[in-house]
């Protein structure tokens, strides 16, 4: 199957930068330089090109989504390294593309809708800032349709509530790559855009689920501890501590 092989070269990719991002940690901490800086542009351009050449809910594209982000936002993690006894490290702490940032929005956009037509429901939506792209299957077609007259009722709603998780799982995971990536200011930081999609998907956040809603916490970061107050004291305490003060 030509697109699992696709996935799983990605996958793979992946793994080696994951490896290649764990020896330049160990050279940092043991104080060695590197003969040569690492450089992941040419697997960007890849994925790049495979989101782009997909429509925009494509298994395949999302899952280029999902690596392109995870490989942004673990090189973000050497920025809390000390690297005055080694190599400078600054150029493998990148921005996310701002073609890949527009393409991520146009897939996350669908993802919304599609979630809240499954719920029936109407979001807020904003589509002029989003390219032209080649649309998905539509998920309602006319063979869905001729199948479902041959299942019975109860049939027909376990197959709906399947699709509406289907639905929510694809755009709770994207947006949870999406957070993180926010979070760790590799997507939505570099100017004169910064902010732009952090705002947009926000924007139904109390109408798609609690699922939905909880992801989108972790833009807010940790909430602050409540700190109790200590009780008054009543009855024979205050008594006796009135007494204990009078004397």
């Amino acid at each position: 199957d030509a697109d699992a092989l696709v996935s799983n070269a990605m996958q793979a990719v992946l793994l080696y930068y994951f490896w290649i991002l764990r020896s330049v940690q160990d050279k940092v901490k043991e104080g060695k330089p590197m003969d040569e800086i690492p450089n992941y542009d040419d697997f960007t351009s890849a994925l790049v090109g495979v989101i782009d050449a997909r429509p925009k809910l494509d298994g395949i594209r999302l899952h280029a989504i999902g690596v392109l982000l995870d490989l942004y936002t673990s090189f973000a993690c050497l920025r809390t390294i000390d690297t005055s006894n080694s190599n400078d490290l600054s150029s493998l702490v990148k921005d996310v593309p701002p073609k890949a940032a527009q393409l991520i929005l146009s897939s996350f956009s669908a993802a919304e809708k599609a979630y809240a037509k499954r719920l029936n429901r109407s979001i807020d939506a904003e589509e002029a800032d989003l390219p032209e792209e080649p649309e998905s299957a539509p998920e309602d077609s006319d063979e869905e349709e001729s199948e479902d007259e041959h299942l019975s009722p109860t049939q027909r709603l376990l197959r709906k509530k399947q699709e509406v998780l289907v639905a929510e799982k694809r755009l709770v995971e994207l947006t949870s790559k999406i957070v993180i990536a926010i979070v760790g200011r590799v997507l939505d930081y570099a100017e004169p855009s910064r902010g732009h999609l952090r705002k947009r998907i926000v924007q139904n956040r109390m109408k798609l689920g609690a699922n939905f809603k909880e992801v989108l916490q972790y833009l807010d970061g940790p909430k602050p501890k409540r700190i109790n107050k200590p009780k008054p004291a009543t009855g024979a305490r205050s008594e006796e501590h009135t007494s204990e003060l009078q004397s």
